[in-house]
């Protein structure tokens, strides 16, 4: 290990087509007041994987996975650390982020101390300044903004009291302690976005303590448009990812068939509207070709990936 820190600290991230990003993130991490031991960039084609400039002052492990899908790259990631004992000491854990994710300098040293000083919490997820996911996107720029606070933060569901418990950690910035990232993997039955893979780990993580907002772990993500499933596909996961994480024992029933929905609701308002920002119409496409395979009891995950990319 590369890092005098005595809490052993590593971080994963699956990225696919947006080198530029990663590259970027990897600059942010950089500037992390307390410096994680290894990170894992798992991409799918040496292409996907930015050029390393110098000696970042860590460990970095540039990996590619068989297939492509952030669950299967975060659990090519998480094996990896397993292999090479990143993730031994019981104080330490894994960092799970988004290439276009933007922390804030103190992210890890808050997640330290979170940890540290609430035996009870197993995952935590960090306060979303911004998130460019809804609409046309953030710049690096702006995440800085929202950060150094000239740009007032935006409403978001991470904004909660400190330690509040959640169901789910936010996929672009979550942390859970080494006994979980041991043991638990990603669904690889969730394909491609892996949409609510984030909601799915937490309901195994839950199992062995529970999961809170560390409000300090403030970050902005970008919400990059490039390399994005295509609206139809991600219609699809829409519906078939709840029902899969549902019977898995991973999300309740209700919840579940809150989020299909909310979809359906957002798909069908938006295309009327007609947002060119995001494929509002190709998902309501996808939503209504998943509630048809439903009917037919043959909706699961994997079909998106017969669908039109």
């Amino acid at each position: 290990m590369t890092t005098d820190n005595p809490v052993p600290v590593s971080i994963v991230i699956a990225t696919k087509g947006r080198a530029e990003e990663c590259a970027i993130l990897l600059q942010w991490l950089q500037r992390q007041t307390y410096q994680p031991a290894a990170v894992t960039l798992i991409g799918v084609e040496t292409r996907d994987l930015p050029p390393m400039d110098g000696e970042p002052g860590f460990a970095v492990a540039r990996l590619l996975s068989p297939s492509a899908g952030s669950t299967f790259q975060r659990n090519v990631g998480l094996d990896w650390l397993v292999a090479h004992e990143y993730l031994n000491d019981e104080r330490g854990f894994a960092i799970f982020m988004d290439d276009d994710f933007r922390p804030a300098n103190d992210w890890i040293a808050c997640a330290v101390e979170t940890f540290a000083a609430h035996k009870e919490v197993v995952g935590l997820t960090g306060w979303v300044l911004g998130d460019g996911v809804k609409g046309a996107g953030l710049s690096d720029d702006e995440a800085g903004a929202f950060i150094e606070g000239t740009l007032k933060a935006e409403p978001h569901w991470t904004n909660q009291a400190d330690l509040h418990q959640v169901q789910s950690g936010y996929g672009c910035n979550m942390a859970f302690r080494s006994i979980a990232a041991r043991e638990l993997r990603f669904d690889e039955a969730l394909p491609l976005y892996g949409w609510q893979e984030d909601t799915d780990y937490t309901g195994q993580a839950n199992r062995l303590g529970k999961t809170v907002i560390a409000r300090r772990c403030r970050g902005v993500h970008l919400g990059s448009k490039r390399a994005r499933t295509s609206g139809v596909r991600f219609g699809y996961s829409q519906i078939a990812n709840p029902l899969r994480i549902a019977d898995r024992g991973n999300m309740g029933r209700k919840r579940a068939l809150k989020f299909v929905a909310r979809a359906l609701a957002a798909n069908i308002v938006n295309t009327v509207r007609r947002r060119p920002d995001v494929d509002y119409s190709g998902r309501l496409r996808g939503n209504m070709i998943a509630v048809s395979d439903l009917l037919r009891r043959r909706c699961r995950p994997a079909r998106i990936l017969e669908l039109e990319s």
